[in-house]
C-alpha cells in the first residue's frame, strides 16, 4: 500500500487541515470568552444603573471579577457582595432588588424565560433612609413588570395600585393528623 500526501510549504494537506481546525477552535474559544465578558459587563452595567437609581447617597460601581465575585469600591479596598458584613443592610437590600429586576429583564430580553411576575418579599424592610425607600418604591412601581410585594408596613399600601391583605390563621396540627 502506498500513501501520498501533497506537501505545501513543509505541511501535508492533512496537517494544514488539522492546523486550521486547531486555529478555528482557539478562535471560537476566544469569541466565546469575549461574548461572555461582554454579557457580564452589560449585565453589571444595567445592575449598577438600577442600583444607583434607588440609592440616593452615592454612585456605586459594580464589577464582577474573573471568579464571578461581585465587587464594589470601598474606602481602602474592594468590598465583595456577601452577607459577612462588608455591606450595610440597606446596600444589600437595594442590590438584591436591583439584581432580581435586572436579571428578569435580561432573561426576558434574551428569550431565556418569560417571567411574568417578580415576587419581592419585604423588599423595603432594611431600608433605613427615607430617600432610599422612596427611590426604591419609585423604581419598582415604575417597572414594566408585574410585581407581588409583601410587606407588613401598611403605610406602603397607597404606593401600589392593588393591595390584598392576608390574614394569618394558626394551624393546629399534630403528627397524628398525617398518619
Amino acid at each position: 500500500m502506498c500513501v501520498f500526501f501533497e506537501f505545501v510549504r513543509g505541511r501535508s494537506k492533512r496537517g494544514r487541515n488539522l492546523f486550521r481546525m486547531d486555529a478555528a477552535s482557539e478562535r471560537v474559544e476566544e469569541l466565546t470568552e469575549e461574548s461572555l465578558d461582554a454579557g457580564i459587563l452589560e449585565f453589571s452595567d444595567a445592575w449598577e444603573e438600577a442600583y444607583n437609581e434607588m440609592n440616593s447617597n452615592l454612585d456605586l460601581e459594580i464589577s464582577v471579577n474573573e471568579e464571578g465575585r461581585v465587587q464594589f469600591p470601598g474606602r481602602n479596598s474592594l468590598r465583595e457582595y456577601d452577607r459577612g458584613g462588608n455591606l450595610s443592610g440597606s446596600e444589600l437590600q437595594l442590590l438584591n432588588i436591583s439584581f432580581v429586576c435586572t436579571l428578569s429583564r435580561f432573561a426576558v430580553e434574551n428569550d431565556v424565560t418569560q417571567w411574568e411576575t417578580i415576587v419581592l418579599d419585604e423588599p423595603l424592610s432594611n431600608l433605613q433612609e427615607e430617600e432610599n425607600r422612596e427611590a426604591a418604591i419609585d423604581y419598582i412601581t415604575g417597572l414594566d413588570q408585574q410585581l407581588i410585594v409583601t410587606t407588613s408596613n401598611q403605610d406602603l399600601d397607597s404606593e401600589f395600585n392593588k393591595v390584598e391583605v392576608l390574614q394569618r390563621s394558626p394551624l393546629q396540627m399534630t403528627l397524628g393528623d398525617y398518619l
